[in-house]
């Protein structure tokens, strides 16, 4: 295959490559505009990644509107996880209240909605650096956390650098997914570990895909439950819980997961939602927590609360 189209932010392979064909070549300068990869944007001069919005703002407030709008926002990575899944809420609402296609919802849902279209186009400001520091001869670590809310349930992964002195640099997101809950109501420690399950599945497709795998992967949930589901042989649990225990398992035989407290918890902003404005800036999410980057003996220490030894009972909601 003839690539026809070249960009890059450096200035050595613009020259190398200006001298092929300047009729077949369209290369572009690092330069301030902006090049279009793989659905996403990327400007050379600054080697960020960011997203061209669609405008949302004519869709309706109904099933048909929203399902639409939502499908023209594209994020193959899921870092606007925490803004999309606002939106997927509001579907997923509609969807239970029944009503048609093109119907009306309530005065609540269209309010709702207006402030998703007003403040889902700040979601163009956010820059993500492409390059992580990320080379054949690092070292890292990987990191995944978990959460679920009532409404949706969240994983994210982030990789933690370091030099060759063995002292960290830095702490990227490098990968997110949320899902809404099931119309079936599950209770919050099952939907904890649905999230559980989507970070294996997550934690899986980084180490298959990147060519350099992490020397050590640590994976954070806040749930007590789940870490005393995930800590014992999937025997013990009922059928729910004993499948998607062993499906972790099978995925991850080797990693080793931890307690994080609820605040600390970067996956609990995408299970819950935010807006664009308040994403921007939220180290939490872009970076982890910060302790992180410190030695491991500050990290949290497990919840002194004590784990079930059997699972617990739950009465179906009304």
């Amino acid at each position: 295959m003839d690539v026809g189209k070249w960009a890059s932010n450096s200035r050595a392979v613009i020259e190398q490559y200006s001298s092929v064909s300047s009729e077949l070549i369209e290369l572009k300068a690092p330069t301030n505009s902006p090049v279009s990869v793989l659905g996403l944007l990327w400007t050379p001069s600054t080697d960020a990644l960011h997203y061209h919005v669609p405008a949302v703002s004519t869709a309706e407030a109904t099933k048909r509107g929203i399902l639409s709008a939502v499908a023209k926002l594209y994020d193959p990575l899921g870092f606007l996880s925490p803004v999309i899944i606002r939106a997927k809420i509001l579907l997923q609402d509609l969807w239970l209240l029944g009503i048609d296609w093109d119907a009306k919802p309530s005065e609540a849902t269209t309010q709702a909605w207006r402030e998703f279209q007003e403040h889902i186009v700040e979601a163009q400001l956010i820059r993500i650096p492409r390059w992580i520091s990320l080379t054949s001869t690092s070292r890292w670590d990987l990191h995944g956390f978990c959460d679920a809310s009532q409404k949706a349930y969240a994983a994210a992964v982030y990789a933690v650098l370091y030099d060759a002195a063995d002292n960290p640099i830095g702490c990227h997101l490098l990968i997110a997914k949320t899902k809404v809950s099931p119309i079936k109501v599950l209770n919050i420690p099952r939907l904890e570990l649905q999230g559980a399950v989507l970070l294996a599945r997550l934690v899986n497709f980084v180490n298959t895909s990147l060519q350099q795998a992490p020397l050590l992967t640590y994976c954070w949930t806040d749930s007590n439950i789940v870490l005393a589901w995930l800590r014992s042989h999937p025997s013990r649990w009922k059928t729910f819980t004993a499948n998607r225990v062993s499906e972790i398992h099978t995925l991850m035989p080797n990693v080793a997961w931890r307690h994080v407290p609820s605040k600390e918890n970067p996956s609990d902003c995408a299970s819950r939602g935010i807006s664009a404005k308040l994403l921007i800036d939220h180290a939490l999410w872009w970076h982890g927590p910060t302790w992180l980057l410190e030695d491991p003996s500050t990290w949290p220490s497990e919840s002194s609360q004590k784990l079930p030894s059997r699972e617990p009972q739950y009465s179906s909601p009304p």
